[in-house]
């Protein structure tokens, strides 16, 4: 998990969806002009083992049909993890 503050390469992130994970969001990188994908999910002892899991496997992950996973903070109590954005 990036330690930097995801808030200075991510700014004004705009919502733009939301399931039982958490909300997602869309937001322009500030170092790269990439547009990307942030799922923000609210961090818990029961959901914290199939987060990292999750992760792991996105991190493993790269091929056309999957959304390719960019990096992972942890900003008041919430996980981000940026993704590739998809339309």
């Amino acid at each position: 998990i990036n330690r930097s503050d995801p808030t200075k390469t991510y700014p004004n992130p705009k919502k733009i969806g939301e399931g039982a994970a958490g909300e997602v969001f869309m937001a322009i990188s500030e170092v790269t002009g990439r547009r990307v994908a942030i799922k923000k999910m609210t961090l818990a002892n029961q959901n914290l083992k199939l987060l990292l899991t999750e992760i792991a496997i996105m991190k493993d992950s790269h091929h056309p049909n999957i959304v390719d996973y960019i990096d992972s903070y942890i900003e008041e109590e919430k996980l981000w993890v940026v993704m590739e954005y998809m339309d």
